[in-house]
């Protein structure tokens, strides 16, 4: 019966199209998968060269990162070196009567004020002494901090000047909120000055 039914298979005229059919459905049911499997490989091919451009995007600009990364840290020193922090009021302090000495001024009375602080904003006005609302928008993480200094010295008008200059020569974040002069009362020679100096400290906001 089997053979028969191949004998009459092979003598009909469709056999090459039912095996051709037969040999395309096999080749589908190979080729799909296999597709599939291309298809996925090739995605992932994608995504993993996109990745690798990313990277070798971010080796190149490193250098250029770690300079930029360089270079804000030596203006951060910078700055933080003029700062006259907590710690830094008593060298302050020194070095202030260390220059009225070297100037040939006599020191009369020098006095630091309980400090000030506000939150800081961008762009904001460092002499400014009112508060910043609650409400702002354009606030930072950090204080300015400003403390009141104030001196009493007399001397010669040639060595008062001397000692504004070499005020202006420390580089401190420092601010002559007022002077003052008047006779000392003690030779015509010589003038009585009053100094208050702001100086100025930038911290992060305590949580």
């Amino acid at each position: 019966m089997n053979d028969s039914l191949i004998r009459k298979f092979c003598e009909t005229g469709y056999r090459w199209p039912i095996v051709a059919t037969a040999t395309l459905l096999i080749g589908l049911v190979t080729l799909l998968p296999l597709a599939d499997d291309y298809s996925e490989r090739s995605e992932a091919c994608s995504v993993l060269t996109e990745e690798l451009d990313r990277a070798r995007q971010k080796v190149e600009a490193l250098p250029k990162f770690e300079e930029r990364v360089a270079a804000l840290s030596t203006e951060l020193t910078a700055l933080e070196s003029r700062a006259v922090t907590a710690e830094r009021v008593g060298d302050f302090r020194s070095r202030i009567i260390e220059l009225a000495r070297e100037s040939n001024c006599q020191l009369r009375r020098i006095d630091i004020g309980t400090p000030n602080s506000r939150i800081w904003t961008k762009e904001g006005d460092v002499l400014s002494t009112q508060s910043v609302p609650k409400s702002a928008k354009n606030k930072t993480p950090f204080q300015i901090v400003r403390r009141s200094m104030v001196l009493a010295v007399d001397g010669e008008i040639a060595d008062l000047k001397n000692l504004i200059a070499k005020f202006q020569e420390e580089n401190t974040l420092a601010h002559p909120a007022r002077l003052s002069m008047s006779s000392s009362g003690r030779a015509s020679d010589r003038i009585a000055m009053e100094v208050e100096l702001w100086v100025y400290d930038l911290t992060r906001k305590k949580s």
